[in-house]
């Protein structure tokens, strides 16, 4: 995004205020996914018994 719109003068069709808002918007909503999905995670929160435990 810097690269782009430090260099703007060559891509003058380009509208600096909206790729901002573009990618702002697309980093905000992958991130909001990403929370989302994380939340729904089965993660185990104990440790499988060991062989050991289970023989005796």
């Amino acid at each position: 995004l810097a690269a782009v719109l430090a260099n703007a003068e060559r891509w003058a069709w380009l509208d600096p205020v909206a790729l901002f808002v573009s990618t702002i918007a697309t980093v905000m909503g992958w991130l909001a996914l990403e929370l989302w999905r994380f939340s729904r995670m089965r993660v185990l929160v104990y440790d499988e018994p060991s062989e050991i435990s289970r023989r005796s």
